[in-house]
């Protein structure tokens, strides 16, 4: 898995950055290439760098775009709780309130940048299963997780009450800004 491999590259580059072999660990040698400071202090900035793509669930860069300054926020208005739903169905819903095809659809991966980014949601494992878990922050929001099968695939749901929805559309203007 990709983290997996983030895990191991940031193991080696420690290892380098502290003046060690990369595969056993044994102290370099004085006069080794990888021993050189300016060396030492490139393979610590890359650590760094491995760590906050780690940290951040294996996203190289964020890309700041900003939202279409098109979309519709008084279609908010009229959006309605039906039932606990995940968010790709909360979006759908927003989408189907727009009146104007030239309104470019609202999209769930912003959302869900924004919550990972504020603590809401994390990586994690429940269950052997790996995939976004909410965190304590989240659940008093009204999210919680529910693991699912879906063709013969089962995976952690991410769903969102009528309190959590009624926070993302309180919010939507904040959250895509």
């Amino acid at each position: 898995m990709k983290n997996e491999k983030l895990e191991k590259a940031i193991i080696y580059v420690d290892r380098i950055a502290n003046g060690c072999n990369p595969v056993n660990n044994s102290p370099l040698t004085n006069d080794s290439v990888l021993n050189n400071p300016n060396v030492i202090r490139c393979m610590y900035f890359i650590k760094d760098i491995l760590k906050e793509v780690y940290d951040n669930g294996g996203v190289i860069s964020k890309k700041n775009k900003k939202y279409n300054k098109n979309f519709d926020f008084q279609l908010l208005n009229k959006y309605n709780y039906i039932e606990n739903k995940s968010i790709s169905k909360i979006v759908r819903q927003i989408n189907e309130l727009r009146t104007d095809s030239s309104m470019e659809p609202l999209k769930a991966k912003p959302i869900i940048t924004w919550l990972k980014d504020n603590g809401y949601i994390i990586h994690g494992v429940i269950n052997n299963l790996e995939g976004s878990i909410v965190t304590e922050k989240g659940k008093s929001i009204g999210m919680y997780n529910e693991i699912q099968t879906f063709q013969n695939r089962t995976y952690i749901a991410l769903l969102y009450n009528e309190k959590a929805q009624e926070f993302l559309i309180n919010n939507l203007k904040y959250i895509l800004a």
